[in-house]
């Protein structure tokens, strides 16, 4: 039995969030951990590390680069989060009813964005996007890495290191 990736859901529309965490739970074979409030998902990242957020643009409370940029001071702040959990970043998808244009990229030292989806689709064109984005993290995060150490003979102090 593989391991379930685990989702963090921060969105303000509950009905929408409900009905793409329950598609989502069973087509990416995932532990979605839904809040609406970006205060909750802090609490909810202190408790464990996620694989992936998918994450509203636009709440009432803050907008979704704030809301990260809290997550990552809390973290930075925090003696209690394992020193591992900051070996990756935490991919990001950002959901928004706003244009494409609107939404800055949002890159932290501890979350990356993979991927912007439209909530201005259709539910099926929203889950495949999402779907598609995380298959493709996953991927990345899973692709064998190798490591090559090439010395020359000739001037030993010289190396090559790749991964």
């Amino acid at each position: 039995m593989t391991n379930q990736k685990k989702v963090l859901f921060v969105d303000d529309d509950v009905e929408f969030q409900s009905l793409m965490a329950s598609h989502l739970a069973n087509a990416l074979n995932t532990k979605i951990t839904c809040v609406s409030h970006p205060y909750e998902a802090i609490e909810r990242m202190t408790e464990r590390r996620f694989d992936l957020i998918l994450l509203d643009w636009r709440m009432p409370s803050l907008r979704g680069d704030a809301a990260l940029k809290n997550f990552e001071r809390l973290w930075m702040e925090s003696s209690f989060i394992p020193s591992k959990w900051f070996k990756e970043k935490i991919p990001v998808i950002v959901l928004s009813a706003e244009s494409p244009s609107r939404v800055k990229k949002i890159e932290t030292e501890f979350f990356h964005q993979i991927g912007y989806v439209s909530k201005r689709q259709n539910a099926t064109q929203i889950l495949s996007e999402v779907q598609a984005l995380f298959a493709e993290e996953l991927q990345k995060s899973e692709r064998p890495r190798h490591l090559s150490v090439v010395r020359d003979t000739e001037m030993p102090e010289q190396t090559a290191t790749s991964y």
